[in-house]
């Protein structure tokens, strides 16, 4: 007899399958659960001298004997809660003390990426060469330890005020000045598509069109991309040269994946993991599972509001700081732009503080702190020397960066 398409053959009848391969929970869980036993016991152990020990007696006889039992309980825990987190309270506490002081070290260097782009702009037209830069990757591997770049003046009196008065004056603190700390310092291309008039979005800094407009450096921007062009044209003599060994390769995959074919199968990636077990529950879960599934999936979906939520965090870390804000028909907007003002003043309040461990560093010859804790290894630029040494040997040129 025929099924309908819909409907599914009994249990018995469905070809047996092999067992999936062993799969354990997620380690966070068994972990979890180690951490609630050890504190558990440790509470037990606190308890159990607290209600033993002979030292106690005189104190607990001055309350009611009935109140005894949970304070012994209360404190268990709570003396349990200060040794096991109370170091990671302490460096927390300090970090909110430093944290202006760490953000205003950060933006210290915007000042040096600047620098570092102008000579960018000078090297590619070819109105110097720099120690250290034989490619142009290396201007953005530099700009990610900018902090030992060696070939840059460093920071003088002038340069910190005029980025002082930029913190100060700029209209959008939060996009100009905290912004800036994801921005692309060295992106040669980006900037000049937009100087250009050619580029989609706005890319440049602020603190860039700030620094231009003081100091007159606009116009290196303007200046042709000479060694660019050249780094291009060596790449495409090297690209066309290994022509043949590409498509030879290609080849034999294509070979090889005609003779073993891959599985088609979409698969269960991460990114979309949420829908497909929502999809899955629907299926196999009773109703009510499935349901209680898209809710939770619905609240644990990440909103917007992000800047409002630091801005509260902000206001609720300034500790006994007076902080006006302004009358406004949105107060969400009116407590955003109290929070950009206020840490607008804490740093300038640490930058001249941290200009000056700049100075005493740079005066005995000390190395500055590195801006972040992780610095990539992988260079870019070692990938293209090869490129461009190569080609040059192909057209008979000397294996060297004099073009």
């Amino acid at each position: 007899m025929l099924m309908a398409d819909d409907e599914q053959p009994a249990f018995d009848d469905q070809p047996a399958v092999p067992p999936l391969p062993e799969i354990k929970a997620y380690g966070f869980l068994q972990e979890q659960a180690e951490q609630h036993i050890t504190q558990a016991k440790a509470v037990e152990q606190y308890i159990e001298e607290l209600r033993t020990d002979a030292r106690y007696r005189p104190w607990f006889e001055q309350f009611h004997p009935d109140s005894v039992p949970s304070f012994i309980q209360h404190y268990a825990l709570a003396k349990h809660r200060a040794l096991d987190h109370g170091e990671n309270v302490a460096r927390w506490m300090q970090e909110r003390i430093t944290e202006y002081t760490d953000a205003a070290y950060v933006r210290l260097w915007d000042i040096q990426h600047k620098k570092l782009f102008d000579l960018q702009c000078q090297w590619r037209a070819g109105q110097l060469t720099l120690p250290k830069i034989d490619v142009s990757e290396q201007f953005e591997e530099w700009s990610a330890r900018i902090h030992r770049c060696p070939f840059l003046e460093p920071i003088s009196a002038e340069d910190f005020d005029l980025y002082c008065q930029f913190v100060a004056t700029t209209p959008d603190f939060v996009a100009d000045v905290e912004g800036n700390e994801y921005t692309e310092w060295q992106d040669y291309d980006e900037f000049k598509e937009e100087y250009c008039g050619d580029a989609h979005d706005l890319s440049i800094p602020e603190w860039y069109h700030y620094y231009n407009a003081h100091r007159g450096t606009a116009v290196l921007l303007g200046l042709p991309n000479l060694r660019g062009a050249k780094e291009m044209y060596y790449r495409k003599v090297l690209h066309e040269a290994e022509r043949p060994a590409r498509e030879q390769a290609r080849a034999e995959r294509e070979a090889e994946q005609a003779a073993n074919p891959p599985d088609a199968r979409p698969r269960l990636n991460y990114a979309d993991q949420d829908a497909h077990s929502l999809a899955f529950a629907r299926r196999f879960e009773p109703g009510k599972l499935s349901r209680l599934l898209e809710t939770y999936q619905e609240a644990d979906k990440p909103r917007e509001g992000r800047s409002l939520k630091r801005a509260l965090e902000t206001l609720e870390n300034a500790h006994d700081d007076v902080i006006e804000i302004e009358h406004h028909a949105d107060w969400r907007h009116a407590v955003i732009r109290a929070a950009a003002h206020y840490r607008r003043q804490r740093l300038l309040e640490a930058l001249p503080v941290v200009f000056e461990e700049y100075q005493t560093r740079q005066a005995l010859g000390i190395a500055h702190p590195p801006l972040t804790d992780y610095e990539s290894k992988f260079k870019a630029s070692k990938y293209t020397k090869k490129q461009i040494l190569k080609a040059r040997a192909l057209l008979g040129e000397p294996e060297d960066f004099s073009y």
